[in-house]
Order: structure tokens, then C-alpha cells, then sequence
């Protein structure tokens, strides 16, 4: 797999990773890192899949077929002797990922989790990046016990990784324990000091409501790290925060700024889809992840317009949040 300099996966052929995290994911069309996940990440390590699930199976048809007719009748791993599974046993490994990403973008996340089981179940040992994979359809799909289970599994598979410890933060989050969220998040900058370590921890206080000044200290450095082209997530966080320290007209100004860019970003993506220069799939979970991020910048909005008095332009915002999938029980916070 090639990795962006962050360490995050490009969607390309799945390869090992290559750099000091397989991080979770913050693919865009244009390069950029984000806060919030998506659905392109942490491929299973080893030769697998391509993120385009069609160009797949354009080139293993044949062998598709007979996985989903072994799958059919109930064959498990148990069956197979050791030499026949470490054959069999990665292409369904890679068949099982490219559904379980087909099924989050029909938004489907009980079906995706199944899909995901099912390659954990044949890879055979513990892997990071499936087990943190399994973490984010679990946060997503409202169970953060589950989340923060296979996110600990993941460190303890990898502990040089910081993907698992990004998922362990948010998942704490939810459960609202956020001594151990900031905890893992102090990890992870103490492991990396860029934009997306910044980001995390500055976000992760944000919503803990505390250490807001060292917050504000994070996401500024953040900003100076990213340039002119700083992503609409940074932004956001940097807004959320500045409202947080009772700094409203900042913060507005911040965050009109932030949903300029991810309107922006959303547009390229849907330019670049219909050129075909993204697969269906990378730009059905790119959108979706897109909606979620202006969900939560909507909602800070509000949060800003309620405190300024703006009360029907408040209302507006959280309509939208609501609609757009806002829902800090399943991580879209």
C-alpha cells in the first residue's frame, strides 16, 4: 500500500505498510488529512485487495465465485489443513474487506461487521488493521465497549502503532470517559507531532471541556504545519474550541470557513467521480464521510449562533446536523 506523509493509506493495491503507522484513514481526492474517519482504511496487511472492489473482480472472477460458494454452504476455516487455508484463506481475507466496504457505503453496518468477522475469522492471527477496522464499524454502529475491545486488541497486535490508540480516544469519548481518552491521545502526540496527532488531542479536549488553552496551543501548531492548504476538519476543531473559550465571533468567522472548504472538498469529490477518477465505492464512503463532517460543523455552528442570540439560524443549523447523521452515540460528533 503507499501511504500519504502522514502515514495514512492511499487507495490503491493493499500492500504492507511501509511507515511507522497504518493509521486509520484520512483519504481525500485531494490529499488532504481529516479528523473524522472513513471507510477507506487500514487495508489488511499483505497482497490483497484494491480499494475498487470492480477492478477485483474483473481480475479473480473465477476465484470470487468459488469463495462465495464455499461461503454459502458453510465452509470454515477449521476445515481446511494448514497448507490449503494459508491459500485459500487470503483471497477470502480480501473479499470479505471489499464487501464489508460495499456494505458501509449502503450504509449498512450490521452486514459490513459480518463481512469483517468473517476476515478476522480466516486471517488466522491477530491484525491491526482488521481489528481496528472492526473498531470503526463498531463506533459507528453504536457499540463503543466493542470499539474500545478491538481497539485494545489492535495496540496489543501492533503497540507501535497509533491507529488503535485514535480509535481507543474517540471510543472512550463516546462512553464518556475522558481522562482515558485524552490519555491515549497524550500517547499518540508523544508519538507524532503532526497535523492529525494535534488535531486528535485538540478535538478530544474540546470535547472533554478541558484544557481548552492547551487546545487552542494544539490546533494553532496544526495550522502552521498545514499552510494555506489546512483542511476543513483542523478549521472546525479550531472554531469548536474558540467557542468553548467564549470567543463567538472567532469562532463564527472559523467555522463559516471550515463548511466553505468541505462544501468545496465535497464538490471536487463529486467532479472527480463523475470523471471517473475515483471507483464508485471510494467516492459512495468519501461522500458519506463528507456529509458526517458537515453534520458536526453545522452543529458547532448552532452551538455559536444559540450563544449569540442567532436563535432561527441556530435551529437551521441543528436541523441540518440531525439530517446529515449528527449523533455523538455513534462517533459523529
Amino acid at each position: 500500500m503507499q501511504y500519504d506523509r502522514d502515514g495514512f493509506p492511499i487507495p490503491a493495491r493493499f500492500e504492507p505498510p511501509t511507515q511507522d503507522d497504518g493509521g486509520f484513514p484520512a483519504w481525500t481526492a485531494d490529499g488532504g488529512r481529516h479528523r473524522r474517519t472513513t471507510a477507506l482504511d487500514l487495508a489488511p496487511a499483505g497482497d490483497r485487495a484494491t480499494a475498487n472492489p470492480a477492478s477485483g473482480r474483473r481480475s479473480g472472477g473465477i476465484k470470487r465465485s468459488l469463495i462465495a460458494i464455499m461461503l454459502l454452504f458453510g465452509v470454515v476455516p477449521a476445515l481446511f489443513g494448514p497448507s490449503l487455508l494459508s491459500t485459500i484463506g487470503p483471497l477470502i481475507v480480501e473479499w470479505s474487506w471489499e464487501r464489508s466496504l460495499e456494505f458501509e457505503a449502503d450504509d449498512d453496518l450490521a452486514t459490513a461487521l459480518v463481512e469483517i468477522d468473517r476476515a478476522i475469522a480466516w486471517h488466522g492471527t491477530e491484525d491491526q488493521q482488521l481489528l481496528c477496522r472492526r473498531a470503526w464499524l463498531r463506533l459507528h454502529a453504536g457499540d463503543a465497549a466493542g470499539a474500545v475491545d478491538d481497539a485494545r486488541r489492535a495496540e496489543a497486535a501492533a503497540p507501535l502503532r497509533t491507529a488503535p490508540l485514535r480509535i481507543l480516544g474517540l471510543a472512550e469519548v463516546v462512553r464518556g470517559n475522558y481522562t482515558e481518552a485524552l490519555a491515549t491521545a497524550r500517547r499518540v502526540v508523544g508519538s507524532r507531532r503532526d497535523p492529525v496527532s494535534l488535531n486528535h488531542i485538540a478535538y478530544l479536549r474540546a470535547l472533554a471541556g478541558t484544557e481548552l488553552p492547551e487546545a487552542l496551543v494544539d490546533i494553532d501548531e496544526a495550522i502552521g504545519l498545514e499552510g494555506p492548504a489546512v483542511s476543513a476538519d483542523i478549521l472546525d476543531t479550531r472554531g469548536f474550541v474558540l467557542h468553548l473559550l467564549g470567543r463567538d465571533d472567532e469562532a463564527l468567522e472559523q467555522m463559516e470557513e471550515a463548511l466553505a472548504r468541505q462544501l468545496a472538498e465535497r464538490q471536487r469529490m463529486r467532479l472527480a467521480a463523475g470523471r471517473g477518477g475515483v471507483s464508485v465505492i471510494e467516492a459512495r464512503l468519501r461522500l458519506r464521510e463528507i456529509e458526517q463532517g458537515l453534520a458536526v460543523m453545522h452543529q458547532h455552528r448552532g452551538l455559536i449562533h444559540s450563544r449569540m442570540g442567532n436563535h432561527d439560524l441556530a435551529e437551521k443549523d441543528f436541523a441540518t446536523a440531525r439530517i446529515k447523521g449528527f449523533d455523538p452515540s455513534r462517533g459523529v460528533m
